[in-house]
This record gives structure tokens, C-alpha cells and sequence, in this order.
């Protein structure tokens, strides 16, 4: 007895096969994935979801690497979308409204779902900032070279001094602020 003998229709017009909502017309299935049936495909395969698990290699460190990428942001890309948002959502479901998916294990060509959590924007920077080693101009985060502000932001002192000594010359060169002389 093949599948299709099994199905139970619970809504003639829609196709039974998951995640599929075309109108059916034969046996409960659409036409599409009738066609698929009479070529010897199990139309139950999703053909993109065996086609996505053709780009992807398991690394020794979990992630599954995504080997189309695309070169300027390191992303994988599949069906004009990036891959670990496609694989996010075959996977687990929906990505929240107004969330982006933060990769946990820090590599972006990575599409392991378990390795992906939706957070806002602002939190996947401020997570990505933090794994960095050095400030934008290279100086180390260091215990003696970080500043934590209030909010928890980090600040380089290096960077911060720079930015103060620019700032008293300036002062001082155009007689503006208060190393400006008086009189």
C-alpha cells in the first residue's frame, strides 16, 4: 500500500501535504505534487529542503557550514534568501516579527538552527561588538585599556584619551572651550 492510500482529506481543497497550501485536485495532493508522484518522487520530500542539506557540511565544532556564500558578507545564500534564515524557519517556524537571528557560534555561513536565537537588532550588535578582540582601531580589550559604562557598554581608554588630547588641542589652537584663555 503506497502513501497516497493512507491520506485523510480534512479539507478537500487544500493540498495534505505539509507546509503545502495549493488547491488539490487528485487523491488530496495538488497537481504539482501529483506530477512529482507519477515521475517516482515521494512527493512528500520537499524538493528545496533536499536541495538546501546538498550545501551543507556538519563542522567538528557543531555549526553546519553552507557552502554558497556570498563573498562581500559571508552569509550563505539559498533561493535569493540568506540560508540560516530559510534553515531557521524549516527548522523551528516563523522568525518573530521585528527580530534577527543572532548566530550564536559566530559564524556566519553557519545554518544549525540550534546555533541561531531571534533577538533585536540592537542585541545581536551589542553581541557581536562583544566578541570582538580589539576596539575599531585595533587597540586591546584589555582590564587595564576597558572602560564599562553604566549601561554596560565598553569603552577603550585608549581611544578615549586620543580623543581628549584632540579635542584640548583643538580647544586651545581656535580658543574654544574651557582651556581657552581668557583675556
Amino acid at each position: 500500500m503506497g502513501w497516497s492510500a493512507t491520506w485523510i482529506a480534512t479539507d478537500s481543497t487544500v493540498c495534505v501535504i505539509s507546509r503545502c497550501s495549493r488547491r488539490a485536485s487528485v487523491r488530496g495532493i495538488c497537481k504539482a505534487h501529483y506530477s512529482r508522484e507519477r515521475h517516482g518522487v515521494d512527493p512528500r520530500v520537499d524538493v528545496d529542503e533536499a536541495h538546501f542539506f546538498k550545501h551543507v557540511t556538519e563542522a567538528p565544532t557543531g555549526c553546519w557550514v553552507f557552502d554558497s556564500i556570498n563573498r562581500e558578507t559571508g552569509y550563505g545564500v539559498f533561493r535569493a534568501r540568506r540560508a540560516h534564515r530559510w534553515s531557521y524557519e524549516l527548522m523551528v517556524g516563523v522568525i518573530p516579527h521585528g527580530l534577527a537571528l543572532d548566530h550564536l557560534c559566530r559564524n556566519r555561513a553557519c545554518v544549525n538552527p540550534e546555533h541561531l536565537e531571534p533577538v533585536t537588532t540592537g542585541e545581536n550588535n551589542r553581541r557581536q561588538k562583544a566578541s570582538l578582540p580589539t576596539c575599531k582601531h585595533g587597540h586591546g580589550w584589555t582590564v587595564a585599556n576597558t572602560y564599562v559604562t553604566p549601561d554596560g557598554r565598553r569603552q577603550c581608554r585608549a581611544c578615549s584619551a586620543i580623543r581628549t588630547d584632540r579635542w584640548k588641542r583643538r580647544s586651545t589652537t581656535q580658543g574654544v572651550g574651557s582651556f581657552a584663555k581668557n583675556g
